[in-house]
């Protein structure tokens, strides 16, 4: 059985791929098994990206834990995908939970329903999804979670979420007759993908063809890691309500316990997320709808004091609180603050096409997928952008990447099955068929990576847009500062003087012998197709061996491994 998960930063959903009787490939989602608001078992396809720790210590993923979000936010971890690749940790009481942890949870659900679904068939290979943005240090400790989750190392592959959409929107036009398609890839076409999900934004430029049975999907440019998702819709809109509700209750913020706040604002976006369902699915009935200006409302209960409230808002309300999410606000950022005030789904798009130098009028579609594809707005703002662009959406976004990452698990491995096979038996000719389709992927680094071992300015060894795998060597380029042992940072950004540049990792260790200071170092690097980061650092004095660093760890800061002599 092939596997796909999309570890969301909301929601997650799984599927499989399995081959069809008359050939192809179909994708199916899992329907996972979780809590709901009223403690029942519930089998739904997707499952809240939602960690809650009850009363008695037992941990919660799902609908159950969102929605104790809104009454003990103090006891949930929601959004932790935003934290992968950092030292956050989330504290419950004496329960202390890393971003992996959160997680591992979440997979851990993921494979149980896996388990039962498969009825004790094994699993060919799981494939998660991250964002293309992400770095390599977001992509180890994806891994490492879906290490502690309990799935074998050897059958984990990552790829990047909107080429698993593609790939599903592709599977699904290759079931139409010619003239029914929505796109024409029979000969080379640059596509732009635009995913805007839960809680990240991918950008990716991408090449694509399709010869006969075999699918080319090359990375042209990956736009920066970007923190813009559905929740920072919410956020803008609940922000709106509160406001408001406080003006017309008279009230002061300064009233306000930090706790209650909290659940306040918990409430809200929880009834601000219906609302966007609302819209959306009232612009599907009726594509006038602006023009009707619909309102949603809710009663909220236990909202203040005790007390429940009504709540509305109209359509035009929540067009206006979001509005600056649609438009660039013209600043250059220049601190992670300023990205921050300033967040819109423009700028990322622009500044893509800006850093790869490509004409905006290159670009033949635009493919717009992730959950807030859904809210007619932004699909109306990319035609806007692009209006020499044919402009297509997901058929479904919520379950888009996970059936195209069953799908690319399928092909890859059914076709290094085949290739096994050819090569320990005479070649034969036969007639290639659709269950045979190869899907080629070249990815490429979103951002350069960078190394400091000598507490100065980073220095580039992979330069951004390079594709994987990829390795090499730098040689006597750096030195040691110090006898007894060595301290290597980790940077990702555009260049050393980026504001947006993070640390992705300190590595700290000693050496076997005494080191004479200013002795020269061969810095050794190799990334391998799931953008997963390996270094081994050479000492040039005939008397400490090479030291592999230790990148599984899922710790910051770690120890260095010697390789056996």
């Amino acid at each position: 059985m092939h596997i796909g998960i999309d570890l969301g930063t909301t929601n997650t959903v799984v599927s499989y791929a399995k081959r069809k009787a008359r050939g192809g490939v179909e994708p199916q989602v899992m329907r996972i098994t979780q809590l709901d608001e009223y403690n029942s078992s519930i089998q739904e396809e997707i499952l809240p990206s939602v960690l809650f720790l009850d009363f008695d210590g037992n941990i919660v993923i799902g609908k159950k834990a969102k929605h104790m979000k809104q009454y003990h936010p103090d006891r949930t971890i929601s959004n932790s995908k935003r934290y992968m690749g950092t030292s956050m940790v989330f504290r419950i009481e004496d329960r202390a939970f890393t971003p992996v942890d959160v997680a591992a949870n979440i997979l851990k659900v993921c494979k149980r329903t896996i388990e039962l679904n498969l009825g004790g068939k094994p699993v060919q290979q799981v494939t998660i999804t991250v964002p293309a943005s992400f770095n390599t240090d977001q992509i180890r400790d994806t891994r490492n979670a879906a290490l502690k989750a309990g799935f074998d190392p050897d059958r984990i592959r990552i790829i990047p979420e909107p080429t698993a959409a593609f790939i599903d929107f592709i599977n699904e036009q290759s079931e139409l007759v010619e003239e029914d398609r929505l796109v024409d890839i029979s000969t080379p076409k640059r596509v732009l993908v635009f995913d805007l999900g839960g809680g990240t934004c991918d950008i990716v430029v991408m090449d694509v063809v399709q010869s006969g049975n075999c699918l080319k999907v090359e990375e042209k440019a990956v736009g920066r890691y970007s923190e813009l998702g559905g929740i920072d819709f919410d956020l803008a809109a609940t922000r709106y309500l509160l406001q408001k509700f406080f003006v017309d209750n008279k009230i002061k913020e300064g009233d306000v316990e930090p706790v209650e706040q909290s659940q306040m604002v918990n409430k809200l976006m929880a009834f601000c997320e219906k609302a966007k369902e609302f819209f959306s699915n009232q612009m599907m009935l009726n594509p006038e709808i602006e023009s009707t200006n619909p309102s949603f409302k809710m009663n909220i209960p236990e909202f203040w004091r005790g007390k429940s409230q009504l709540f509305s808002i109209t359509l035009k309300e929540y067009n206006t609180a979001t509005r600056d999410l649609y438009h660039s606000s013209g600043i250059k950022a220049k601190t992670i603050e300023d990205y921050e005030r300033c967040k819109n789904i423009v700028d990322p798009i622009y500044e893509t096409l800006e850093r790869y130098e490509i004409d905006k009028n290159s670009i033949d579609y635009i493919f717009a997928t992730g959950g807030m594809s859904l809210y007619y707005k932004v699909v109306q703002r990319l035609k806007e952008l692009f209006p020499k662009s044919q402009v297509i959406k997901a058929s479904n976004p919520l379950e888009a990447v996970s059936r195209g990452a069953a799908i690319f698990s399928f092909y890859e491995v059914e076709i290094k099955r085949q290739n096994e096979k050819a090569s320990i038996s005479k070649p034969t000719i036969k007639e290639p068929s659709s269950a045979e389709m190869e899907i080629v992927t070249k990815t490429v680094l979103a951002e350069a990576i960078m190394i400091d071992v000598e507490e100065g300015l980073p220095r580039e060894i992979i330069s951004k847009n390079q594709p994987v795998p990829y390795k090499g060597v730098i040689r006597d380029s750096f030195r040691v500062t110090s006898p007894s042992g060595i301290k290597i940072d980790i940077y990702a950004g555009e260049d050393p003087y980026d504001c947006k540049m993070r640390i992705q990792k300190s590595f700290t260790g000693n050496f076997r012998s005494p080191v004479t200071p200013g002795t020269p170092l061969d810095i050794e690097y190799e990334i391998d197709e799931n953008k997963y980061l390996k270094l081994r650092v050479v000492v040039k004095d005939n008397m400490n061996p090479p030291i592999d660093l230790d990148v599984d760890s899922d710790v910051k800061t770690v120890g260095l491994e010697k390789v056996k002599e």
